[in-house]
């Protein structure tokens, strides 16, 4: 895989989505979107010397708007397989029905051999004291609070591509580290899942 859009990139830290992918591939492109003002300034004065990486201002409530954007096509090639990260943002829509439908979106924008990366929060249903902490904090913010949902919500939610192994699990056992995840895997803040559009 040597392209990436990456929906709701947050601010560049270190080993971002472009940095890993050059590892791996030189000369990958990454198209980053996000709708912050802020996120955007930075991230556009950090990455300007980055030729294979552009920031393109977008909102995953508009997903077709990002898929079309021209800035977003000149920089990614639609005829050939891409892969469309949603990490750590569906949780912040709290209507399934709008996640389900921005999912279908994204699917339904990548080419055949494209993959669409997703994690979102996630919390053991007897851990409901530390849900409601969570949801208090984050009702503060500007985003609003957030919603869990479980493995099989999003399983359904990817209805029609092919989910890779492992599964919709918790991120950690994504690519471990060790042959065995050094704690209760359930109970983990995110699950993961890479799904594959035929």
């Amino acid at each position: 895989m040597r392209q990436f859009l990456d929906i709701g990139t947050g601010l560049p830290t270190q080993q971002n989505v472009h940095q890993v992918a050059a590892t791996f591939g030189p000369r990958s492109r990454t198209v980053y979107v996000d709708n912050d003002p802020t996120v955007l300034v930075h991230a556009r004065a950090i990455l300007a010397d980055t030729p294979d990486t552009v920031v393109v201002e977008g909102d995953l409530q508009r997903p077709g708007e990002i898929l079309a954007d021209e800035r977003v096509r000149a920089h990614l090639d639609f005829d050939r397989p891409v892969a469309i990260l949603a990490l750590a943002v569906l949780h912040f829509f709290t209507d399934d029905a709008e996640v389900s439908r921005i999912i279908s979106n994204l699917r339904d924008g990548l080419p055949s051999g494209g993959y669409l990366a997703i994690s979102h929060t996630y919390v053991r249903r007897s851990d409901q004291n530390n849900v409601e902490q969570a949801q208090s904090v984050y009702g503060k913010t500007s985003a609003g609070g957030f919603v869990h949902r479980g493995p099989e919500e999003l399983a359904a939610m990817l209805n029609g591509m092919e989910i890779l192994e492992p599964g919709v699990v918790p991120v950690e056992l994504w690519r471990p580290r060790h042959d065995q995840y050094p704690g209760d895997p359930g109970n983990s803040g995110y699950i993961g899942v890479l799904a594959r559009r035929p």
